[in-house]
């Protein structure tokens, strides 16, 4: 808390407090939203740009964080990373049972249902006993003591295609208002990233495939007695395997250079 001071005259002082957290969390939220974005802009394959993501984040914003999309119809895991190792592996395993089981009564699907931001500034024993009333789940995350949590759906085009999770089990940290909008940014350029990242994925497959075909045709063509040629839209030839070469008695290079319409029947 800082204050401050205002002598009006000899008989009246008048003292100014304020809140100084609130603006130190804003300037810090700020720094971490800057400086994801910086590096986010520079991923170029998805499992770079999540970990990218998860070292901005965990344990800056979050003790742990979960990344789900939709997959095929389905909630997919598609990073966690906790701050905590040893208990990684445990959460992992519990989350992605909880996806196969398609629970719809779990807050990812809650918020990927509604749309919105699911955010529980302090965890307490009832809320646990409210969305998890088997008992089961309510074991398992009362293990990791978790202080406050806050789910956001990612948006691609306008339409949801999964969902951050934000969850502090520090004792004493809680998430507040002000946070919201941080995470809600974060979530927008993550799903840009992880969107924009997938498209650059299935192009560079796709050259992969088109380079994989265009190799085996060589092969094959080069392999065969018969004299095969490809031309492009315009008619220009554009390949003759090796058997133009002893037919025409001349180089390929030369076969390139001229046509060889009057050959073609």
């Amino acid at each position: 808390v800082s204050s401050s001071v205002l002598t009006l005259n000899p008989n009246y002082t008048c003292v100014f407090k304020r809140n100084v957290e609130v603006f130190q969390r804003k300037a810090h939220n700020l720094r971490v939203l800057n400086h994801a974005i910086k590096e986010l802009a520079f991923a170029r394959d998805t499992e770079s740009a999540l970990d990218k993501i998860l070292k901005i984040i965990v344990p800056s914003l979050a003790s742990w964080m979960t990344i789900d999309i939709f997959r095929n119809g389905k909630l997919t895991l598609l990073k966690m990373e906790h701050e905590n190792n040893p208990k990684l592996s445990v959460a992992e395993d519990y989350k992605r049972q909880i996806n196969s089981a398609e629970d719809e009564t779990s807050l990812v699907y809650h918020t990927l249902h509604n749309g919105k931001v699911w955010f529980v500034p302090h965890v307490t024993d009832e809320l646990l006993e409210k969305y998890y009333p088997d008992g089961e789940g309510r074991e398992f995350l009362k293990q990791f003591n978790i202080s406050s949590v806050v789910i956001v759906p990612m948006y691609y085009n306008e339409k949801i295609y999964g969902a951050i999770t934000f969850i502090q089990n520090q004792q004493g940290r809680h998430y507040h208002e002000e946070d919201l909008t941080l995470f809600q940014n974060l979530a927008h350029h993550i799903g840009l990233v992880l969107e924009n990242v997938r498209l650059i994925e299935e192009a560079q497959r796709e050259i992969r495939q088109r380079q994989t075909a265009e190799e085996s045709f060589r092969i094959i063509s080069e392999g065969v007695p018969q004299k095969i040629f490809r031309t492009d839209s315009a008619g220009n030839g554009i390949y003759y395997n090796q058997q133009w070469e002893g037919f025409l008695g001349r180089s390929l290079r030369s076969v390139y250079e001229t046509t060889l319409l009057p050959y073609i029947h």
